[in-house]
């Protein structure tokens, strides 16, 4: 039986889950870290995307060589490569550094000649592409909302090369709004991908994210290869392919210490991190594919790459015990609890099916998931775990699921998967409670821990464990079993209740 921090009533009530076809057991500690990402879980609209891109962009001088390779993939790319008209396009381009992100807001795009030296006709192209202020508000709240701090919105700047070049040629009718977000290249890859991530939301709602950079862009001092491509190139660009298309993200976002001739391939970095940007928006599961390449002087790369997110739809199809949801209802209720109900619709919600999954990934044993009541305390709970303690004598094994910890409002990316001050003094003070079998202390938790009501600005995830610490009986001590932490405030500290009785 499973007690669920997601399901909570006023009075009790006992969920027997409906069936549901097989879940993908090879993958399931992928899927679980899965569920976290809202990229890979919200199907949206019709407007949803899946994919971001990295395009090498290579030299504007492909406005006006029509048999330049790389134009003619960009020109393909409707019919061949996206064809579904996006909402609006954000642009991460290689050609706008600034120190901290900014993002254009204008109602019309300027467009940019970036490039000296070339034809005067090259200065004449145009893109009027619209703006699109209200994404630009979009991406400025994600970026913030992650911790990204002091993001900018430009008010006059247009597109840059790095954005209608390509643009001119993926989508010739400038009528799709377009925003462009700059690179921090005295950053690393590593902030580049947490921006995209940060940005992933952006493709539920319509949004088409592109980097444009260069798969290698060196010097202009770096001797050209006239016979075929440089080896120090080669290497670097089939290390790139090789880490994208095994999906092996780690890799490339510590591409200044694993990229071979890392400084020859990019002795600037600009042209590289809006591949990061495109690949962190992916998602937290994805597959690359490589779209195109070929090669300017055989030393710059116009690899260019697709990513696509992995939506997963997850079953887990275990039995109902109808018999087990009476035996509930008839211990609470002689046990004084009123309008104990069962639920003949429900099924199991993340609180159980995830773990459960992991636990038990065969799904043949018989669940049935009880509610917590929000209205009332601690103490309420663990009497409901006392009156439930017989169904260990029937074989029942009851667990409690929640959190330890529990502060979503002050999540921190800074700490990762170490915990801040305050929630490991919680957690640390539990613990002892626990082990010590201090069961009033864990009881009156708001009044006894530290920082109580931090650790849980809403009870519902703690709950749960004053269940399962009741039906272990009143002489119980824990055991902790594992603890582990998720973004400073979120822990995964996780406790067998043992009667020496």
């Amino acid at each position: 039986m499973m007690l669920s921090c997601q399901n909570f009533q006023h009075t009790p009530a006992l969920k027997t889950p409906s069936l549901f076809s097989a879940p993908d057991i090879k993958r399931r500690t992928l899927l679980l870290k899965s569920l976290i990402s809202s990229s890979n879980l919200k199907m949206g609209s019709d407007e949803s995307i899946k994919e971001t891109f990295f395009i090498s962009h290579g030299t504007p001088m492909m406005i006006i060589e029509e048999s330049q390779p790389a134009r003619k993939f960009l020109e393909s790319w409707k019919q061949k490569i996206y064809s579904k008209k996006p909402k609006a396009i954000l642009v991460i381009s290689a050609h706008w550094e600034t120190d901290h992100p900014a993002v254009t807001s204008v109602e019309i795009n300027d467009t940019i000649h970036d490039f000296y030296g070339f034809p005067s006709r090259m200065y004449q192209f145009k893109y009027p592409a619209p703006g699109s202020p209200d994404l630009a508000k979009r991406v400025q709240e994600l970026l913030t909302a992650s911790g990204i701090k002091s993001v900018q919105t430009d008010k006059k700047r247009g597109l840059d090369h790095g954005s209608w070049v390509p643009l001119m040629f993926m989508y010739p009718e400038p009528e799709i709004p377009v925003c462009q977000l700059s690179v921090q290249s005295h950053l690393d890859g590593m902030f580049h991908y947490n921006m995209g991530r940060a940005l992933a939301p952006l493709k539920d709602e319509g949004v088409l994210i592109i980097g444009s950079g260069s798969a290698t862009h060196p010097s202009n001092s770096t001797p050209h290869c006239y016979d075929g491509v440089a080896p120090w190139a080669a290497d670097f660009d089939r290390w790139l392919e090789t880490s994208l298309t095994n999906g092996r993200y780690e890799e490339v976002n510590k591409c200044e210490t694993n990229a071979p001739n890392w400084k020859l391939a990019h002795p600037w970095p600009e042209h590289f991190y809006p591949l990061h940007v495109a690949m962190g928006a992916a998602g937290e599961n994805w597959k690359a594919e490589l779209l195109h390449n070929s090669w300017d002087h055989g030393t710059m790369s116009y690899g260019s790459y697709k990513f696509t997110s992995i939506i997963i739809i997850i079953k887990y199809p275990a039995p109902g015990a109808p018999d087990l949801a009476k035996r509930v209802q008839e211990l609470l209720s002689s046990s004084g609890f009123k309008r104990v109900h069962m639920d003949k619709k429900r099924g199991l919600d993340h609180g159980a099916w995830v773990p459960l999954m992991l636990m038990y990934p065969q799904a043949d044993i018989p669940v049935c998931q009880l509610s917590i009541q929000m209205d009332k305390d601690a103490m309420y709970h663990y009497n409901m775990g006392r009156a439930l303690a017989p169904l260990k004598e029937e074989g029942v094994l009851i667990i409690g699921s929640g959190s330890a910890t529990h502060n979503l409002r002050d999540l921190s990316r800074s700490a990762g998967q170490e915990a801040v001050p305050w929630a490991a003094e919680f957690d640390k003070w539990l613990e002892e409670a626990l082990i010590s079998g201090r069961h009033d202390d864990v009881n009156n938790y708001l009044k006894k821990a530290p920082h109580a009501r931090k650790a849980h600005p809403s009870p519902d995830h703690f709950y749960p464990l004053h269940v399962a610490l009741g039906a272990s009986g009143e002489n119980s001590k824990g055991e902790l079993l594992h603890r582990s932490w998720e973004l400073g405030t979120l822990s995964y500290a996780s406790y067998k209740f043992t009667n020496p009785n």
